[in-house]
């Protein structure tokens, strides 16, 4: 099937990739050959343009789509009962380079030789350009940006209701616009446990024993933009996190819903090798699993022993011990 018989999700001709990676739409080739660079470019101002005729779309590369084995192994894992996908390979002019084509089961085109589009974001992405140079470095991109400057991080109430700290993002005029015009839009996710388990209770342990004896831990010099210097420290926080994860998260689940005996001192590979059990690796799938690590996180992040006491008691000074152990261990794999 080529190119031309098929049509994309959007309401006009499906756009075709040139060599340079430009969308040019599907033009023939003896009709861009008087001025294709500039017909070209008309056709890029069309999909990415802002205007009220323009698709505003932003166009994204999938690297891994770009033959036809990765394409098939893509459009496998993206298919679900109810959107399937195909990969196919296309050589309409017959001269043995082929156009890679991910398609869905209408017809519609969804990847064409290792290029999509989406809703567009350039008008966040033209905000964050505007700010100082020092904000654009302090936050890196414009999601960073509004996620701590303007929204906050949202988390829920006791009656499972998300919270805004700052600005609900579909209250905001902003927000509202780029969504009646068909823009991307954002607004921070909700973090998931094991994310909030790493920033606010594993990363400010692990900051606490290195900056408490920087000589014993500093392995060099980080120089900011402004030229002031700080230590810095290996890079353990995500092993380290795996392992209280597994020790303080997921050995409660494992000892008061499976029956499962787990040694305070059980070393981290035999830990880890007892939550990949099969059984308990389908439980992990499951939303209750979801909940009963998000209440176990918060129980640790406030502390409140009148209503976990118990459980704080068991399992709280006992994890904490081993995220120091542990960091310790890996920061210092020689002992020195």
């Amino acid at each position: 099937m080529s190119l031309s018989k098929m049509t994309l999700p959007v309401n006009e001709a499906a756009p075709a990739i040139d060599e340079e990676g430009v969308g040019i739409g599907l033009i023939s080739p003896t009709a861009l050959d008087g001025n294709k660079r500039s017909r070209a470019m008309r056709d890029l101002a069309q999909l990415v343009g802002t205007s009220r005729k323009a698709y505003r779309q932003d166009i994204k590369r999938i690297r891994r789509a770009e033959t036809l084995e990765g394409a098939r192994k893509w459009a496998k894992e993206h298919s679900t009962a109810k959107r399937k996908y195909e990969a196919i390979a296309d050589d309409p002019d017959e001269d043995g380079i082929e156009d890679v084509i991910v398609k869905a089961a209408d017809g519609s085109l969804v990847i064409v030789n290792g290029y999509t589009l989406r809703n567009s974001d350039y008008p966040y992405r033209q905000m964050f350009g505007r700010l100082s140079e020092d904000v654009r470095k302090k936050y890196g991109n414009y999601k960073q940006f509004l996620t701590e400057e303007h929204y906050g991080a949202p988390t829920r109430d006791e009656k499972g209701r998300i919270v805004w700290p700052k600005l609900n993002p579909e209250e905001e005029p902003r927000y509202q616009l780029l969504k009646a015009k068909h823009f991307r839009t954002f607004k921070p996710r909700e973090k998931t446990a094991y994310q909030t388990f790493t920033s606010e209770i594993v990363k400010p342990q692990i900051e606490a024993l290195f900056y408490g004896d920087p000589r014993k831990y500093q392995i060099g010099v980080i120089r900011d933009a402004d030229g002031t210097e700080r230590p810095r420290f290996p890079n353990v926080l995500l092993a380290v996190a795996a392992d209280a994860w597994n020790y303080g998260v997921l050995r409660p689940i494992l000892e008061g819903d499976f029956k499962i005996n787990v040694p305070d001192d059980i070393p981290p590979d035999s830990l880890k090798e007892l939550c990949s059990d099969p059984q308990f690796a389908t439980f992990k799938k499951k939303a209750e699993f979801r909940e009963v690590t998000r209440t176990i996180v918060e129980a640790y992040r406030k502390e409140d022993y009148e209503k976990n006491g118990k459980f704080l008691n068991k399992y709280l000074n006992p994890m904490l011990e081993r995220i120091l152990t542990t960091a310790d261990s890996l920061a210092r794999p020689g002992g020195a």
